[in-house]
């Protein structure tokens, strides 16, 4: 396993979900596009290639992402809802685009107004920059499904909104960060 693996995790199993803490520090980091970006993933369950090929119309005034067959992965469209604080930061680098037309990249390249190619290095690129080690870009999509989880959202929301086409492969996406892993290993006692 190269180093570069190691600080991703990449190669050491699913991605794994961000902290609160690893949150703040990813988004603060990061440029106004970036955050956005990374907002849309997390808020809305996004892979970070689906967010970065999204166009301003793909955006609807309701908070809601239009995401077309031919940009998913499962080749089927999917309308999602992004959380009250991604629609915040997506709003606000709506705003500091000049004009933007529906066809244009919401999410474009700095080199010429393009859609970004390389999403999900410039996101992990962005983690390491923060020390955010064991992480991935798609734990940004598994951030969103486990905080659904652990809201008591219905199984059914987080599979509409990943795209899964069976609730067996969203259940499978759930059970390796059980919420209350993290409480149940802080209470352990080993000593006398």
């Amino acid at each position: 396993m190269s180093i570069e693996q190691k600080l991703t995790g990449k190669g050491t199993g699913p991605a794994r979900p961000l902290t609160g803490h690893e949150i703040s520090r990813l988004t603060a980091q990061a440029s106004s596009r970036d955050r956005a970006l990374v907002w849309c993933c997390l808020g809305g369950g996004l892979r970070v290639g689906e967010a970065c090929s999204l166009d301003v119309g793909n955006v609807d005034p309701d908070g809601s992402i239009l995401i077309e067959a031919r940009k998913s992965k499962s080749r089927k469209s999917r309308r999602v809802f992004l959380s009250d604080e991604a629609l915040v930061h997506l709003r606000a680098w709506i705003a500091t685009l000049m004009s933007p037309e529906p066809c244009q990249p919401l999410f474009p390249s700095r080199k010429g107004g393009q859609h970004i190619k390389s999403g999900s290095q410039l996101v992990e690129q962005l983690m390491l920059r923060c020390g955010i080690h064991g992480a991935s870009s798609h734990s940004l999509r598994r951030t969103h499904a486990s905080g659904l989880r652990d809201q008591g959202s219905d199984l059914l929301v987080a599979r509409a909104q990943l795209g899964h086409a069976s609730i067996a492969t969203t259940e499978r996406y759930l059970q390796f960060y059980p919420a209350q892993h993290r409480e149940e290993v802080k209470r352990l006692q080993l000593s006398a």
